[in-house]
């Protein structure tokens, strides 16, 4: 009996052994599995917190993308575009200044025309007659007649002269001569010559083939001015007149009476000097109409155009002779005006 206690005592102590053993054990598990659910949450926390970082990352550039916009749009201004020779999006090409462009542009041009400047006024100092000075006098009178334009056509002579605010000093030649004819009768002395007249015809011609080639260079008077003397004002308009009305008086005076005092006025040496000292007296002029025209002008000569309507009576016959020639008068100097030839027209 007391084995059989002994045994029940046993296996009392091994069941409360083993449910010891079972509590401490169930404990343990308990225990890592409270373990296990602190290291799970703990990890989802950490999870959950990479998450929300990773968001706040992703998000971030959305909210900086207005300021992001602006800048790119203000990029694209500066940006200029040139598909043609560069491919690279964000590259700029180098802007050139366009007044700085400009200001080179006007600095040249002044340099072109101070050296043309130069080489004219050297030309016309040093070589006045020559074919060059003769070809700058031809560009300066065409420069002057496209800058003067044909507004000036419709004014009257006198008021085309007072354009320029001085009118003591008239620097246009006058279109219509008959004044300066009128101021100048007195030339007329004895009424040698029956009537002296303007003509508006009598006038240089392109289409002509003149043999004095400075007749064809010629250009009308841009500065009539020739000369001054204190208030005096020595025009080539009225000199020109002057001396060709003086010229036909004095030469009909040496082929009616042998008065040579016209070769006073023409150049020695010249054809027509030689001419009129040949005169001898076998006939006689009687000039009824000088017609006088346009005048010209090429460097120190003078060109005017004029028409003679005579009677010639020679070994006692009349005939009618009417002639139209162009008077070459050398404007020297020393202020004097010599007659140098004439061209037949």
């Amino acid at each position: 009996m007391e084995v059989d206690k002994q045994i029940e005592a046993e296996l009392e102590e091994d069941k409360s052994a083993d449910k010891l053993t079972a509590l401490i054990e169930n404990q343990e598990f308990e225990n890592q599995a409270h373990e296990m659910e602190v290291a799970r949450e703990l990890f989802f926390e950490s999870e959950l917190k990479d998450e929300v970082e990773e968001e706040d990352d992703f998000y971030s550039p959305i909210e900086d993308e207005p300021k992001k916009k602006k800048k790119k749009k203000k990029a694209k201004k500066e940006k200029v575009v040139d598909d043609e020779y560069d491919s690279d999006e964000y590259y700029q090409k180098p802007k050139k200044s366009v007044g700085r462009v400009i200001l080179k542009i006007i600095l040249t041009l002044l340099i072109l025309l101070l050296l043309a400047e130069i080489a004219v006024i050297g030309i016309k100092l040093l070589y006045p007659n020559s074919k060059a000075g003769e070809f700058v006098d031809e560009y300066i009178t065409k420069t002057i007649d496209i800058f003067k334009g044909s507004d000036s056509e419709d004014l009257s002579d006198d008021e085309e002269n007072n354009m320029d605010g001085d009118s003591s000093v008239r620097h246009k030649p006058y279109k219509d001569l008959s004044k300066i004819i009128a101021d100048n009768e007195n030339l007329n002395s004895a009424n040698t010559i029956g009537a002296i007249e303007y003509s508006s015809n009598l006038k240089f011609s392109k289409n002509f083939d003149y043999q004095d080639k400075k007749i064809s260079k010629s250009k009308s008077i841009s500065d009539n001015l020739w000369y001054s003397e204190g208030e005096e004002y020595i025009y080539y308009d009225e000199s020109a007149v002057e001396s060709i009305i003086e010229y036909e008086v004095q030469r009909l005076n040496l082929i009616n009476n042998q008065d040579d005092t016209v070769l006073n006025m023409v150049k020695e040496n010249s054809e027509l000097y030689d001419a009129l000292e040949k005169e001898d007296g076998n006939l006689k002029e009687e000039l009824k109409v000088l017609k006088i025209g346009e005048i010209r002008k090429n460097n120190n000569t003078v060109f005017v155009w004029v028409e003679e309507n005579a009677e010639i009576t020679q070994n006692g016959s009349t005939t009618k002779r009417d002639r139209k020639r162009v008077y070459s008068l050398e404007y020297e100097q020393n202020h004097v005006i010599k007659i140098n030839g004439f061209e037949n027209i």
